[in-house]
């Protein structure tokens, strides 16, 4: 319930972002987003504005937050989504939401037995699975 409310108090956020950029129904309104937030966040976001109708056509693109940011910069999104420490100087900026890294491990891991967490040394010694190269969750993991 506590994730649900935070993920509905992003979404009105949202919802008032887009109100101040929606144009004329002829229009459209491109947004790129970074892929978790393309993947848990907009749809939501997307079907309360299409239920609330009037607005533009709304194109969404999914890519990794260098890619979102590239997107905005050259004007191939009129708005951008991230989730990345790295918060750019040259680009207007909202923190509208945060979320947690978590290790997730099998049952039969070592780790999974244990009372007590593990230490950023044995993290960064061990070989994960992890996201792509421009990845705002890779970067906010190899800097933590």
């Amino acid at each position: 319930a506590e994730w649900a409310a935070e993920l509905l108090d992003a979404a009105e956020r949202f919802d008032a972002s887009v109100a101040s950029l929606r144009g004329g129904a002829g229009e459209t309104l491109r947004i790129a987003a970074s892929m978790t937030i393309a993947e848990h966040l907009a749809p939501h976001w997307l079907t309360s504005l299409n239920a609330a109708g009037g607005g533009p056509r709304i194109e969404l693109t999914a890519a990794n937050s260098e890619a979102v940011l590239l997107a905005v910069r050259n004007a191939s999104a009129t708005i951008g989504f991230i989730e990345t420490p790295n918060v750019p100087a040259d680009l207007a900026t909202t923190k509208f939401a945060s979320d947690e890294l978590v290790v997730v491990v099998g049952r039969t891991h070592p780790w999974a037995k244990r009372a007590r967490g593990i230490s950023a040394e044995e993290l960064a010694s061990t070989p994960l699975v992890s996201r792509e190269r421009g990845s705002g969750t890779r970067l906010a993991l190899e800097r933590a």
